[in-house]
């Protein structure tokens, strides 16, 4: 049975998105919605692998399990969006404003976040696996036993965010500003890059030993840049 495709007609292709709402899983792979208007819209299970929905409306969207692989989403609205257990691999989401989403459970993995506005979101046992996540706002967003191993966070901003039981290994914190961050019993915390990164007023309960590592680690990153004759004698004793 050929697979059903989506209408070429934008509009056409939106009143039967908003007419099939609810009613089971949509394909929609590939189609083009930049700037549609789904606000509300249940897209329960849908497939929108390579979808492009560039700037569209998805305020309190239903994306729960829903197939978002490659799918652009770059400044598209997704403030109170439920996309637990949504596979968004891949995705490309710069400057996506995402205030207050539901991710718990979702697969991030390699998804562009750059710029993206994720304060207040739930990534509770989120996969973001190599995501890149530079400068990204993260406040107050909870990442309770998130994935983020080999992800890219430098200058994100984490105050106040709760990584606790994260997986960070290989990831890049670099001038990120975690000011009252919670960082209990990270994982992998050892091989990850915490240079520069703003740990002040950070909840160490459970982090003890990260607050010393990250500060060994800029004490020699800090001796490694005083001289060249620093530098040898670093690779000598190192």
């Amino acid at each position: 049975m050929a697979s059903e495709r989506p209408m070429a007609n934008p509009a056409s292709m939106l009143e039967m998105i908003r007419a099939r709402s609810g009613s089971g899983p949509i394909q929609l792979q590939g189609a083009m919605l930049v700037d549609a208007d789904l606000r509300n819209v249940d897209l329960c299970g849908a497939v929108l692998d390579g979808a492009n929905l560039a700037r569209a409306d998805l305020r309190g969207v239903n994306l729960m399990g829903a197939s978002l692989k490659g799918t652009v989403l770059f400044a598209a609205r997704l403030e109170g969006a439920e996309l637990a257990t949504a596979d968004l691999s891949g995705a490309e989401m710069q400057q996506v404003r995402a205030s207050g989403a539901g991710f718990t459970g979702a697969c991030l993995d390699g998804a562009s976040l750059v710029q993206g506005h994720l304060d207040g979101a739930s990534l509770t046992s989120a996969s973001m696996r190599d995501a890149d996540l530079q400068s990204a706002c993260l406040t107050r967003a909870r990442l309770h036993r998130a994935d983020l191993t080999g992800a890219d966070l430098r200058s994100a901003d984490l105050r106040e965010a709760d990584l606790s039981e994260a997986a960070c290994a290989r990831a890049i914190f670099d001038e990120a500003d975690a000011r009252g961050a919670r960082l209990a019993n990270m994982r992998g915390y050892q091989h990850a890059s915490w240079i520069a990164t703003d740990l002040r007023d950070v909840h160490f309960a459970g982090a003890y030993l990260l607050r010393r590592h990250a500060a060994d680690q800029n004490y020699l990153s800090e001796f490694r840049r005083t001289s060249r004759w620093h530098e040898t004698l670093y690779r000598i004793w190192w």
